[in-house]
């Protein structure tokens, strides 16, 4: 139940991720000074990264989402700064 609810939160972190992606993506190729369409922008990025990606950010979450859990567990083992021999093993 606890790694459905991490590989949850790790696709809406993803969509999330997608969409802010496809907003700058937009921004990037509008001329300066043009806001008019920044609302219409999220909503196309938002739709594509729901219905076109969805899969790709699943799977990616997939695979991901044990990497960081891994990240995770291993800087609770990191040594602290006053043993420096140490910090090359991490």
């Amino acid at each position: 139940l606890a790694l459905s609810y991490y590989w949850t939160l790790q696709v809406f972190l993803n969509i999330v991720q997608v969409t802010v992606s496809g907003v700058i993506g937009s921004w990037w190729s509008v001329p300066d000074g043009d806001t008019r369409t920044r609302t219409r922008d999220l909503q196309h990025a938002f739709f594509r990264s729901i219905f076109y990606s969805i899969g790709s950010i699943c799977y990616g979450s997939l695979l991901i989402g044990p990497v960081r859990f891994l990240r995770q567990i291993s800087a609770l083992f990191q040594p602290s700064e006053q043993n420096q021999s140490l910090l090359c093993f991490h």
